[in-house]
């Protein structure tokens, strides 16, 4: 009786939730924060000028590139595992939820680029992406609430502390994505192999 309330509580939650989301996607989204923070450090932050501000938008990009790409391979080949399709129902909800602030926040920090307000740059990523996680993680592990919390108090604390902008892009996007990606992995996806 037991291990059939399970199974029909399985099914019900596959249909309103991603469960596909790779917890290994997101430990290498927090590896590739980073190897991208070690680069933008070696261009030094002596007065953020142009080709550095330029320089940093690329490594931003790549980052965010890879991330993205790894986490679609990984959870696809996860839901082809589970027997399951990566766009369903629930990743579709997942996707409309975190898509408005993931467009505001990209075009608050072009904005802020095109004003030269590069400080606001990591901050505004940190709080929107964290935002993001939060109206997303209804559609998901609820765990991905927590790391969209982290994220947005990391991006208050990076406005109040302005000049620290890679501390705290190694921490937000860096540890707390591996922290929160082996929290997924070893709750979620160990166990099933």
């Amino acid at each position: 009786m037991f291990s059939e309330i399970q199974s029909i509580r399985l099914l019900m939650e596959r249909s309103v939730k991603f469960l596909s989301l790779s917890g290994l996607a997101g430990i290498l989204a927090g590896v590739y924060a980073l190897i991208g923070a070690f680069f933008a450090s070696k261009i030094g932050q002596n007065g953020a000028g142009q080709p550095e501000a330029m320089f940093l938008l690329l490594v931003a990009v790549l980052v965010l590139i890879m991330a993205v790409g790894t986490a679609f391979l990984l959870s696809k080949r996860k839901a082809q595992t589970a027997g399951q399709q990566i766009w369903n129902p629930a990743s579709k909800a997942l996707f409309q939820a975190m898509l408005p602030p993931l467009l505001a926040g990209g075009m608050v920090s072009l904005i802020a680029i095109w004003q030269g307000y590069f400080q606001m740059i990591i901050p505004a990523l940190l709080v929107f992406y964290g935002l993001s996680l939060v109206a997303g993680g209804q559609f998901t592990f609820s765990t991905i609430k927590g790391l969209g919390w982290l994220l947005i108090l990391t991006g208050l604390v990076a406005l109040i502390l302005p000049g620290h902008d890679l501390l705290f892009w190694c921490i937000g996007f860096g540890f707390f994505h591996i922290l929160y990606g082996s929290l997924i992995f070893f709750k979620h996806e160990r166990k099933r192999g």
